[in-house]
């Protein structure tokens, strides 16, 4: 069955690069125009009147709000209360440091809090994965 993946894999690939060469072979030769890529860029990325500053911010605020609660989810996943406590006390901890913080020492000692939190949540749930693995022998 492997042999069957990797086949269809191959075939898909080298489906592609035919597909992309002929494209760029075309437009070499003249055959098909060249695209304006400025007149794709202003039809594809909204303008910030239509409201591009509050989806970039919508963005930046997800990847924020995922990277905040991601020592929360690994530590809930490691199935251990303690370490879901830890978690969630360093976590506010971090960021009541990084709201009042008035130096750069301040957002360090945030990041080290955070970080060493994210680190905690991580040994945790791989050690009940090996345990988890372990026990199944």
């Amino acid at each position: 069955m492997e042999y069957v993946k990797f086949a269809f894999k191959v075939f898909v690939i080298c489906l592609l690069v035919m597909i992309v060469g002929g494209y760029f072979y075309l437009v070499y030769t003249g055959e098909l125009p060249r695209p304006n890529i400025m007149a794709i860029g202003e039809q594809i990325a909204p303008s910030l009147a239509a409201g591009g500053s509050t989806i970039g911010i919508l963005a930046i605020g997800l990847c924020f709000l995922l990277t905040a609660i991601a020592p929360l989810i690994y530590a809930a996943r490691s199935g251990d209360g303690f370490t879901v406590v830890v978690s969630i006390v360093s976590l506010v901890v971090c960021f009541a440091i990084m709201a009042s913080s008035r130096t750069v020492i301040d957002m360090v000692l945030a990041a080290i809090v955070y970080f060493t939190s994210a680190l905690i949540s991580v040994v945790m749930y791989s050690a009940s994965r090996v345990a988890a693995a372990i026990d199944k022998r």
